[in-house]
């Protein structure tokens, strides 16, 4: 069967008219003013809030609203923190950590050999090595301090307060609570 080629047609054009030309610059300056707005308020709401993006496998969640003006903490809350200074953690400057708070002033950490509980529940094991072989201490077995939180992550290779060389993380390292989007 043969195709039958169909004529075609001109199509006829007509200029935009005044008016829709106009319209089109009224909505591009909609845009541009709700654009500005937008960027304005990003940047005064900057002083109290930003957001984090979750690279690691420590927790399931990915990004996050991260308030910098948080009060207090308890357990269940995710922080953003930095780590304390230390040889150990020289191979993580410039980076955040995000985990959930475990364990708050007045609770007790225990410890049996790595198994590591917090007032009687167990939080997990701690490895003996990390993944590039350098080698972990388990947190000693203590009553969190005021102004203290411990703090972990859902991955059993998660870098966080069952090791000595994270260990509880104070005040001045959170940089903020943290809420979870996804």
């Amino acid at each position: 069967m043969n195709a039958i080629p169909l004529p075609l047609l001109p199509v006829a054009t007509q200029p935009a008219s005044t008016s829709s030309r106009l319209l089109s610059l009224k909505q591009l300056l909609l845009v541009a003013l709700g654009s500005g707005l937008l960027v304005l308020a990003l940047w005064f709401l900057s002083g109290w809030y930003w957001f984090g993006i979750n690279m690691s496998q420590s927790l399931p969640y990915h990004v996050v609203i991260i308030d910098k003006k948080w009060t207090t903490l308890t357990r269940g809350d995710f922080v953003v923190f930095v780590p304390r200074p230390s040889e150990f953690s020289a191979q993580f400057r410039g980076i955040q950590f995000f985990k959930q708070v475990d364990g708050v002033a007045g609770d007790t950490v225990q410890r049996d050999y790595r198994n590591i509980s917090i007032n009687g529940r167990y939080v997990g094991f701690a490895m003996t090595r990390t993944l590039r072989g350098n080698v972990l201490n388990p947190i000693d077995a203590q009553i969190i301090p005021a102004g203290m939180v411990y703090v972990r992550g859902d991955h059993p290779q998660s870098f966080d307060s069952r090791y000595q060389e994270c260990g509880l993380v104070g005040q001045e390292q959170i940089v903020g609570k943290a809420h979870v989007l996804f």
